[in-house]
């Protein structure tokens, strides 16, 4: 057990069919700090850089993992605000390690083909609610001591839905998204071929707005939808990111 009781809680809110994150809470109090496109999976692997960890884990003894998984655990308690002489840090080093023997799990599924993913849901609370804030749709509230857990959870249910997911070729990075279709497009890697996706939306954007000035936002986010698989969600978003863009530059 840890010295100091935390519980994390994921919100999730399920809308024609898809999955939305609605907002991370630690102790009941709400964080903005792990938004990477709702992902917890991606965002933890990213910020505690387990890339690097994953790696070379099984060619280290264990004295040698506690101790590179160190960071990691540094980063994630800044990450999430906790004071890291509060908890257990042994216990959260073998968090930290056994989610990456997951990823692990996960990359050789991808390369190998194979349509099998597993988590153990012990000690997670789930809570139903509809929400008015979300049009009567349902809002999900799972809760956990287990940050590792509850990403596992958020990542099975992106899948349950069929978005399948991507393994970088080049660093290994676990992530789902609608607006990148293969392992030469990965955020993390900064490759040329999404930003010349991005180079594409923006260029669009220039040439509906010349044509559709009164009507701008309707047919940008239509685009948007359409022809690059954004959900409605971060089609708004990308759409008021535009139109910022253009009052600027006015």
């Amino acid at each position: 057990m840890s010295k100091e009781d935390i519980i994390y809680s994921l919100n999730c809110v399920y809308k024609n069919g898809n999955i939305y994150r609605s907002s991370i809470e630690v102790n009941g109090i709400m964080t903005d700090k792990l938004k990477w496109k709702g992902q917890l999976v991606t965002s933890l692997m990213n910020t505690l850089n387990l890339q690097d960890y994953i790696q070379t884990l099984n060619q280290m003894p264990l004295d040698e993992q506690v101790k590179k998984l160190a960071p990691p655990l540094k980063r994630l308690c800044e990450l999430l605000n906790l004071d890291i002489s509060k908890i257990d840090t042994f216990e959260y080093i073998i968090r930290i390690h056994n989610f990456a023997v997951w990823l692990i799990d996960l990359i050789n599924a991808k390369n190998n083909n194979l349509e099998y993913i597993k988590i153990d849901l012990t000690n997670v609370t789930v809570e139903y609610s509809l929400s008015k804030e979300y049009e009567g749709y349902s809002i999900v509230k799972y809760s956990s001591d287990n940050i590792f857990l509850l990403a596992q959870i958020e990542f099975i249910e992106y899948y349950k839905l069929g978005t399948p997911y991507i393994v970088c070729s080049k660093c290994n990075t676990v992530y789902f998204t609608h607006k990148v279709k293969s392992t030469k497009t990965c955020p993390f890697c900064k490759c040329p071929s999404l930003e010349k996706d991005r180079r594409s939306i923006d260029k669009q954007a220039e040439r509906l707005f010349a044509k559709y000035p009164n009507n701008f936002e309707k047919e940008f986010t239509n685009y948007l939808i359409r022809k690059k698989g954004y959900s409605e969600e971060d089609a708004q978003k990308e759409c008021l990111r535009q139109l910022k863009k253009r009052n600027i530059n006015k």
